[in-house]
């Protein structure tokens, strides 16, 4: 089972229009509201690929509680801290080249609800008070718990919140992902995750090297930083760079991944694609070059449409046939 972790979950507002201008007023030819924030889009993936999840984070006020509702109507089974502030909003404009994406801060949160959120998850990962997955009859997958941490924190008393939920991940033998930003990223790859998965702007901005990947040399660029955030803790580094692909350094080896060809929609949640395909590899227990193409095929088939996560997973599968994993 996956336990996507979001603590700045949010409204997720995007409009596609035919071209992204500005000082002039867009009209929307598709307009979507969704539960969103990386956590909630990598649950969603998920999902639709036929993993048994389950979502948690922070939520708070009428947002908040539209928030749950929807995701509960999406089958994603969450269980959320109630807080006493406002759950955040983003709005997303996008064509099929550009977005421009605006995201409110998140709510201040407290001490308390900090320890409440870990001591959810910790009960979760112990099985005392674990979601129902839906699938019975599927017993291997309850038993291979995976904690995706995912996305930005709030404001507030959250320091130290993600070494500390990566730590119980591993006092449990529970499979941890962090895919997160700044200090945050550092702090949780500090206390040795499972699995980091970044795009190269995150890597080089959380100190782990250069950003280097626009040029033909992208895998070797992309390789130095995934191996400076295996040096850091992670065990598995993961660094996307786009379109080109991605690199992956393990214990096992290291990989470059070359994605399918599709044509682009919207390419707004395909990294949460990415992370949640290669949760679905490891709830399989495939090797991790075939969950690395089950991660390129699933960012593909999320650009294929509108709405973070929304994937046809008909489309998944048929693109699988045209990702390349090469070893370096």
């Amino acid at each position: 089972m996956l336990l996507a972790v979001t603590p700045n979950a949010a409204i997720d507002r995007t409009a596609v229009v035919d071209a992204l201008r500005f000082d002039t007023v867009l009209r929307p030819v598709d307009l979507l509201a969704l539960p969103g924030g990386k956590g909630i889009n990598v649950a969603r993936v998920a999902h639709r690929l036929g993993a048994a999840v389950a979502t948690t984070g922070f939520a708070g006020g009428h947002a908040g509680r539209w928030l749950v509702e929807q995701l509960e109507t999406e089958g994603l089974q969450p269980r959320f801290v109630e807080i006493a502030a406002e759950t955040r909003t983003t709005y997303t404009t996008t064509d099929t080249e550009r977005s421009v994406i605006v995201s409110e801060h998140g709510p201040a949160i407290t001490a308390a609800e900090a320890d409440r959120l870990l001591d959810l998850v910790d009960d979760t990962m112990a099985g005392g008070d674990r979601p129902d997955s839906g699938a019975a009859d599927r017993p291997a997958a309850l038993g291979r718990l995976i904690v995706a941490l995912c996305g930005s924190m709030p404001r507030g008393a959250i320091d130290g919140l993600a070494a500390r939920l990566v730590a119980r991940c591993r006092s449990r033998g529970a499979t941890s992902i962090v895919d997160t930003t700044g200090a945050t990223l550092r702090e949780a790859v500090g206390a040795r995750p499972d699995v980091v998965k970044v795009n190269a702007s995150e890597a080089a901005e959380a100190g782990y090297g250069t950003n280097d990947t626009n040029n033909p040399h992208w895998q070797d660029a992309a390789g130095e930083l995934a191996a400076a955030l295996r040096a850091a803790g992670a065990r598995t580094a993961i660094v996307t760079a786009g379109a080109r692909g991605a690199v992956c350094v393990a214990d096992a080896g290291a990989w470059a991944v070359q994605p399918p060809e599709v044509d682009v929609v919207s390419a707004v949640g395909s990294g949460d694609a990415f992370s949640a395909g290669i949760a679905v590899g490891i709830e399989r227990g495939r090797p991790l070059p075939e969950g690395l193409a089950i991660a390129a095929a699933a960012g593909a088939a999320n650009a294929a449409r509108a709405g973070a996560g929304l994937l046809d997973p008909d489309l998944c599968m048929r693109l699988l046939t045209g990702v390349r994993v090469t070893a370096l």
